[in-house]
C-alpha cells in the first residue's frame, strides 16, 4: 500500500533517464499510460508539498496564538485573563485533536501555573474557577469510564450538563501539576486525579467527592473541610497532609448536606498504600462522623 505513493513518484525519474530508442519502442497505450503516471506524480508532489506548507504555517498560528493567550493570562483586567483561559482550552484541545501531545501538555501546564501563581489583588474567583472546571470536565472519570465516542453518553452530555466541553477527550490526569495551588473551595467532583501532583496545595473546604485520587501526591496538603464522599485514595500520598481537627474542620467522608436521594453513610476507598498523616486514623474518624450529624463549614460559614 505504501509502496504505491513511491512507484508513482518515482516516474518521472524513470522516464527521464531511458532514451528514445526506448521510448519508440513503446505502444501507443503504454506511452499515453506513462505520460499519464508522470503527470500524477506530479500533481501529488505538488499537493504533499502543498500540504506540508499548510501543516507548517498552522503550527505557526498556533504557536502565535499560545504567546497571546500568555499575555492574556497576566492581564490586569479578569474579563482578559478569561478569555485567554478559554482561549487557552481549545488551543489545547487543537494539540490533542492533531497528536500533539507534547504541546498539549505545555497548553495544560499553563492553566496550572495560574492555580498555583498568587490570587491577583483585583480579584480572580470566577478565573480560577474557570480553570478548575475546564481541569475537572477533561479529567472527568465518569465520561472516561463510559467513553466518548459513545453516541448516547455524548447526547446525553450535551442536552442536559450543558457543559459541551466535556465532549473533547479527556486531558491525561499524571501531567496536572498543582503544587502549593490555592484551591479553596474549588469543585473537582468526579474529577481523574491519578498520579497528580497536589503537594502543599490549599485545598481546603475543596469538593473532591468520587474524585479518582489514586497514586496522586497530597503531602504537606491542606484538607481541611474538605468533601471526600467516595473518592479512590488507594495509593494516595497524605503524608503531613492538614486534615483538619475532629468536630470542627475535619476532613469529610460522608456525602454533603445538599445531595438528596443518597445514601447518608460515610464512603471513601483506601487500602494498605494509602499513606495517611502521622496519628490519623481513618476507621475512627468514619466512625466518628457515622455518629452524629454534620454539616458542611461552609454552610455554618454561610448562616
Amino acid at each position: 500500500m505504501w509502496a504505491l505513493p513511491q512507484v508513482i513518484l518515482a516516474v518521472p525519474v524513470v522516464v527521464n533517464s531511458v532514451g528514445p530508442e526506448w521510448w519508440s519502442q513503446l505502444t501507443q497505450p503504454q506511452a499515453t499510460l506513462l505520460a499519464s503516471l508522470a503527470v500524477l506524480s506530479s500533481a501529488l508532489v505538488a499537493f504533499a508539498a502543498a500540504l506540508l506548507t499548510h501543516r507548517r504555517e498552522r503550527q505557526a498560528a498556533r504557536q502565535e496564538r499560545y504567546t497571546t493567550i500568555a499575555e492574556q493570562l497576566a492581564h490586569k483586567s479578569e474579563t482578559v485573563r478569561l478569555a485567554g483561559i478559554y482561549a487557552l482550552e481549545a488551543l489545547a484541545n487543537e494539540w490533542q485533536q492533531a497528536r500533539q501531545g507534547g504541546q498539549r501538555d505545555v497548553g495544560v501546564e499553563l492553566l496550572c501555573a495560574y492555580l498555583r501563581s498568587p490570587r491577583h489583588k483585583g480579584g480572580d474567583k470566577e478565573a480560577r474557577s474557570a480553570v478548575a472546571t475546564i481541569l475537572r470536565l477533561h479529567s472527568n472519570v465518569w465520561t472516561k469510564k463510559m467513553g466518548l465516542e459513545y453516541r448516547l453518553v455524548r447526547q446525553f452530555l450535551f442536552r442536559f450538563i450543558n457543559e459541551t466541553r466535556v465532549m473533547q477527550a479527556p486531558w491525561p490526569s499524571d501531567i496536572i501539576n498543582l503544587e502549593g495551588a490555592d484551591l479553596r473551595n474549588a469543585r473537582f467532583t468526579n474529577a481523574d486525579f491519578r498520579k497528580a501532583r497536589l503537594v502543599d496545595a490549599d485545598l481546603t473546604e475543596a469538593y473532591l467527592m468520587a474524585s479518582d485520587l489514586r497514586g496522586a501526591d497530597l503531602s504537606n496538603a491542606c484538607l481541611k473541610g474538605a468533601f471526600l464522599w467516595r473518592a479512590n485514595l488507594r495509593g494516595t500520598d497524605l503524608s503531613n497532609a492538614d486534615l483538619g481537627t475532629p468536630g470542627l474542620d475535619e476532613v469529610l467522608f460522608y456525602a454533603p448536606p445538599h445531595l438528596k436521594n443518597v445514601s447518608q453513610e460515610p464512603s471513601v476507598k483506601w487500602d494498605g498504600t494509602t499513606v495517611w498523616p502521622k496519628d490519623f486514623n481513618i476507621q475512627h474518624a468514619i466512625s466518628r462522623q457515622a455518629d452524629r450529624t454534620l454539616v458542611s463549614p461552609s454552610s455554618q460559614n454561610s448562616q
